[in-house]
């Protein structure tokens, strides 16, 4: 029913997601955890952008368009579907940026990116604490 575009540093509660998108409708959907590129251009942060097959085809079917934005793909993304009035709503993500980050392992979607000085080496062995913690 959706398309999940993610990244190595996420990890994901498929059910969990499920759940929350069960009540979704299923077309015009462009959801993740947004920003803004220079204070201009709203996207979704590509360590997860769900998408509903019709944004999709929108995005095939404006891929050029897509491509000369020429800034990063995500907000490539970003500028193409705000330009054809798709625009983001919220998905809860977890951010884990640095060994000492306290988190819950009750979330959907986890992005584990040392970013304040740890080695990125403890990136699996973070993933495989929440996935002990989930009992996967």
């Amino acid at each position: 029913e959706f398309v999940l575009r993610t990244n190595l540093s996420s990890l994901w509660n498929f059910q969990r997601l499920l759940n929350h998108v069960s009540t979704w409708p299923r077309r015009g959907v462009y959801a993740g955890v947004s920003g803004k590129h220079k204070d201009k251009i709203l996207f979704v942060s590509g360590s997860g952008i769900l998408m509903s097959p019709d944004v999709c085809a929108t995005l095939i079917e404006h891929e050029e368009e897509t491509r000369a934005v020429g800034i990063i793909d995500d907000v490539d993304i970003g500028a193409t579907l705000i330009k054809q009035g798709i625009s983001p709503r919220p998905l809860p993500r977890i951010n884990i940026l640095a060994l000492d980050t306290p988190y819950s392992t009750d979330g959907i979607h986890y992005r584990i990116k040392m970013e304040r000085g740890d080695s990125r080496d403890h990136e699996p062995e973070i993933m495989k604490s929440i996935l002990t913690e989930w009992n996967v």
